[in-house]
């Protein structure tokens, strides 16, 4: 039975946008060019603050 995508949540329980987890490694969703659907990709951390910085410069790229 596979694990299921959960959205991730700050310590004030807000949800942060375009960040997924599943097990212990978190995922950023893209939409690739010339397809509709989005692909979940992991990122290479550990904690969510790292996550976070992952996040910003994939975003950012």
């Amino acid at each position: 039975m596979s694990v299921p995508f959960l959205a991730v949540r700050d310590t004030n329980r807000k949800r942060i946008r375009g960040l997924w987890q599943r097990g212990d490694k978190f995922h950023l969703p893209v939409r690739l060019p010339g397809k509709v659907h989005t692909r979940k990709f992991p990122l290479q951390a550990v904690s969510l603050s790292e996550a976070k910085e992952a996040m910003e410069g994939k975003i950012s790229c």
